[in-house]
């Protein structure tokens, strides 16, 4: 079956603001019950570019903590949340194989309760251009297809993890990149974290415990315009010329030793209110480099060119957030996407949320590949569903996982396997297997861990997870947890 692009994005836009109403689920009336079933919700968040964090520190201030080479080698991170319990695994093919052997399919009814009878079964046949086993039919794999290039799609992987979650929860702690920009040393030219949600992980999600920091600097991000609030020269742009300020900017980093030891003293609120009123904090770069016209979506033509609909504010979301990975000004970003919990909605609209999320992820893999940098993008979901037949028809975390995707620079980074955990014969996740099989706080870590790897920051990625007082449970398991090889 050929899927419809231009049919299926409608089809989501349509339904993706309407509440979603189940027979089997009561009116939503708690936060957690509008969250799952795609209410979104919309706060405003005012943020302090990453550098404050070394603007004032002992060892620099004001000017002498230019941006210029801060993420050089980093790998930017994206995770993205489906809200409600996606079927991943109905999109994706797991199998039962284990220690990283190569792919052995489940039963020949296994896979019903994925939304795969024996028509759709995998062994009628896989999708494996993104070199992990896709479902033909499968949505997310449309969404993406229906916006990377072939030369974007040669260079990208997708691989899978098996574990369970509980249902429509953002208790779930699935999502890492607090850790995930610890563990790679990662800041950010303006912003550690830019996130579409108000949580500390930058979505809805719980954030992973291990590396969790209140400290990070974050921006929400609502709108293209929101990425403005970066960069605010203040009284300095309004009442000099961007030269003189620079100079005066310039000037506020050679500052005595007295004076410096003075400010260390104060506590952060007084450090931020003088740096804000003597026009510390908007150093030489923020005067004369970052401005609507490079920090803007549409005043970018590899954005403008890449298939983003700039008019839409699900793509102004995902293109703001996509555009300051790729351009180094954030480490890391997290784009929470609600209405998952599709069932009893019919398959077209599954098929329709499905595509939507795979188009996004796939956007920000394009404009990756045009910019020539590699990218690692994580997908989770809160819990799964069961079918009956092709319709979604229960909520079912037993049927739980997520997708690890990275984008090399030049060519398809190489994997050691394309699954960690493993399915069962019983069409749900083998939990004997895999510490991760049970627990969504491994799942987070495992993400995170493969990133790490993924990005030659292993030993990075120990030292901060035994700061946090934790063993790494994956060390000498590369077998069974380590799906991708370093890029470096």
């Amino acid at each position: 079956m050929v899927m419809d692009s231009k049919k299926l994005l409608k089809r989501y836009r349509q339904v993706r603001n309407q509440p979603i109403l189940h027979q089997d689920h009561k009116v939503p009336v708690t936060r957690r019950e509008l969250l799952g079933q795609g209410f979104l919700s919309m706060a405003g968040a005012l943020v302090m570019p990453s550098f404050l964090n070394c603007v004032i520190s002992r060892a620099a201030y004001g000017a002498e903590c230019s941006s210029t080479g801060m993420v050089s080698d980093h790998i930017p991170y994206l995770h993205v949340e489906l809200s409600g319990g996606a079927s991943i695994a109905g999109n994706f093919v797991f199998g039962k194989q284990r220690d990283g052997a190569p792919l052995e399919l489940l039963g020949p009814t296994s896979y019903d309760s994925l939304g795969l009878p024996a028509e759709f079964h995998p062994s009628t046949g896989m999708d494996m251009s993104f070199g992990g086993p896709f479902v033909p039919t499968s949505g997310f794999l449309a969404g993406m297809n229906s916006v990377m290039s072939p030369e974007a799609i040669a260079k990208t992987v997708v691989t899978g993890g098996a574990g369970v979650s509980n249902d429509d929860s953002r208790g779930n702690p699935l999502n890492g990149s607090n850790l995930a920009i610890a563990a790679v040393g990662g800041n950010g030219n303006l912003v550690q974290l830019a996130g579409t949600g108000a949580a500390l992980s930058g979505g809805r999600t719980r954030e992973l415990d291990i590396g969790a920091n209140p400290a990070l600097s974050k921006v929400q991000i609502a709108q293209s315009a929101d990425v403005l609030n970066l960069v605010d020269p203040g009284l300095l742009a309004e009442r000099l010329s961007a030269e003189d300020a620079a100079k005066i900017a310039t000037a506020a980093g050679k500052l005595s030793a007295a004076r410096i030891s003075a400010f260390n003293q104060k506590d952060l609120p007084a450090q931020i209110k003088e740096l804000a009123e003597c026009g510390y904090i908007n150093s030489v770069e923020l005067l004369t480099k970052y401005d609507a016209q490079s920090l803007s979506p549409e005043n970018d033509p590899l954005v403008t060119t890449t298939g983003f609909d700039l008019t839409d504010a699900d793509d102004q979301k995902v293109a703001s957030i996509a555009k300051l990975l790729t351009d180094g000004n954030a480490a890391a970003g997290t784009i929470d996407k609600g209405g998952y919990d599709y069932h009893g909605r019919g398959r077209a609209t599954q098929d329709s949320q499905d595509f939507a999320a795979g188009r996004d992820v796939g956007l920000a893999l394009e404009l990756a590949h045009k910019k020539g940098i590699p990218m690692f993008v994580g997908v989770t979901s809160d819990g799964s569903v069961s079918f009956r037949g092709r319709d979604a028809a229960s909520d079912s975390g037993a049927r739980g996982s997520y997708l690890m995707i990275a984008i090399g620079a030049t060519a398809r980074p190489e994997v050691n396997s394309f699954q960690v955990g493993a399915f069962s014969d019983a069409g749900a996740v083998d939990t004997a297997y895999l510490d991760t099989a049970n627990a969504p706080r491994l799942q987070a870590l495992n993400i995170v861990y493969n990133y790490a790897v993924f990005s030659g920051k292993q030993a990075t990625f120990e030292e901060q997870i035994s700061k946090a007082g934790v063993n790494n449970p994956f060390a000498g398991k590369d077998l069974q947890y380590l799906a991708f090889k370093p890029s470096r």
